[in-house]
């Protein structure tokens, strides 16, 4: 890693010091030249990989009953995974808006699920379309020229079959659930829209658990974190707990997660150890022509 960060830093490296300038490229303005000395390259590069190689004291192998630390579970051979009984629901949403010259902004937001059971791909909307076969919400109020256009979208927002489910399944009012007040959630559009984003999502894992095709131990997929900001704590684990009630089993898939984070970490210090213990002591005892008879690596 030392000499792949030396040659990066000989390739890129540009200091300027006044009117000289340090590069290796061609001096076409006949300035002076200079070489950024070896010893200093070495110093960066050590310190770089001494940052990156940082023991942080993750365990390794983690713990039944301490949740902090990595779990490890046994994974369906990739050619069983379609003989399960269960159904594989998937959530994900998006929202995006468009401003034109004239001060006319065209918004939308849109959340939506499909289903998968013993591999194929369940119908869950009215439509005959043959290849649309999940189902979504998105909006009718799309067209924004002032505030009180957002204050409408938000307004509409409320009365979406799923979010009015959530609120009556929660008995609380929109004030008490949500962590912001109305105010705050349209002061712009791209916070209103990604806030509708988010509660839809959450509204829709209601939904499929209340599905009468939904049985217990089928998985619902939600593309993003169990415990987003637009909602209340309390009310996202009252939530939790009627999933758990149900046995339906809701799994959050994002890249910004601590877990992952510990996972990746996890992998980086078992590489390091392979590649910088083992293989010494396990060399290959198969030869390469091209290598003039030493181990391959």
């Amino acid at each position: 890693m030392v000499g792949s960060v030396i040659e990066e830093l000989r390739i890129k490296k540009m200091v300027k010091m006044g009117t000289i300038i340090y590069d290796d490229c061609t001096n076409t303005k006949g300035m002076p030249r200079k070489e950024i000395p070896d010893s200093a390259i070495e110093l960066v590069a050590k310190h770089i990989n001494t940052r990156s190689n940082k023991n942080y004291n993750i365990p390794v192998i983690g713990h039944e009953e301490n949740l902090e630390t990595p779990q490890i579970f046994e994974i369906i051979p990739f050619e069983q995974i379609d003989n399960s009984d269960r159904r594989f629901y998937a959530i994900d949403g998006s929202y995006n808006s468009e401003q034109f010259y004239n001060g006319l902004c065209i918004a939308i937001y849109a959340a939506g699920y499909i289903c998968f059971h013993k591999g194929k791909q369940i119908r869950m909307n009215l439509s005959d379309d043959p290849v649309i076969l999940g189902k979504a919400y998105y909006p009718q109020n799309i067209l924004v020229t002032h505030q009180d256009h957002l204050i409408a979208i938000y307004d509409e927002f409320l009365n979406l079959e799923p979010v009015k489910k959530l609120l009556i399944f929660l008995s609380e009012t929109a004030e008490k659930v949500f962590a912001y007040k109305k105010e705050q959630i349209c002061t712009n559009l791209s916070t209103l829209l990604g806030f509708c984003q988010e509660v839809l999502e959450i509204a829709l894992i209601l939904e499929i658990i209340n599905l009468p095709e939904t049985k217990s131990g089928d998985f619902i997929l939600r593309d993003g974190t169990l415990r987003p900001l637009q909602i209340k704590q309390e009310y996202l684990v009252r939530l939790g707990e009627y999933a758990h009630q149900q046995g339906v089993k809701i799994v959050a898939v994002t890249k910004q997660s601590p877990i992952k984070m510990e996972l990746a970490y996890t992998f980086k210090q078992i590489d390091n150890y392979l590649q910088d213990q083992l293989k010494y002591e396990y060399p290959f005892i198969e030869t390469n022509p091209n290598q003039n008879g030493h181990f391959a690596n």
